[in-house]
């Protein structure tokens, strides 16, 4: 099974080069943007999504993971939704197209709510870097309460310096 995953990294990195490639080309004004664009755009974010998919079905990593099962696959949800509309551009009726994107705005709403989850998760286990008290700097944490990186050393051009 692990060959079918590299193969799957291997073609999501030649279709994020072919990406970048043709974004280039359209944008110099070389080639017209279009269906090559969608295509290679759509197949970078299926390989996202699945890559996603798998990381929120795998069990033994969660117990060491900052990010929960759910924001993984909220998130593969909504990469693979979105890769479906590109993908999908020229044969799907208008409805459908509207209707991977409610699937992509569920999916962000579902992503906020896991990462929300996350952070209460992390908050209540005491996980390392959290804030000290609810109005001290993002960099210290409760372990260097009133400390910061740069105590002690004066600024170029500033007083003391």
């Amino acid at each position: 099974m692990s060959r079918f995953w590299i193969a799957l990294g291997a073609l999501g990195v030649l279709s994020g080069a072919a990406f970048l490639v043709l974004w280039l080309l359209g944008w110099v004004g070389w080639v017209p943007p279009g269906e090559p664009l969608a295509v290679s755009g759509g197949v970078v974010l299926l390989v996202t999504g699945a890559f996603r998919l798998r990381a929120a079905a795998d069990r033994g990593t969660w117990a060491r993971s900052s990010v929960g099962r759910l924001t993984a696959f909220a998130e593969g949800t909504f990469f693979c939704a979105v890769a479906a509309a590109l993908l999908g551009r020229q044969w799907l009726p208008g409805p459908h197209g509207l209707g991977w994107a409610a699937v992509a705005v569920a999916s962000m709403a579902l992503v906020w709510f896991g990462k929300t989850r996350d952070g209460r998760r992390a908050q209540a286990e005491g996980a390392p870097g959290k804030p000290a008290e609810p109005g001290a700097e993002p960099g210290a944490s409760a372990d260097r309460a009133g400390t910061t990186a740069f105590q002690g050393q004066s600024l170029p051009g500033r007083p003391g310096g």
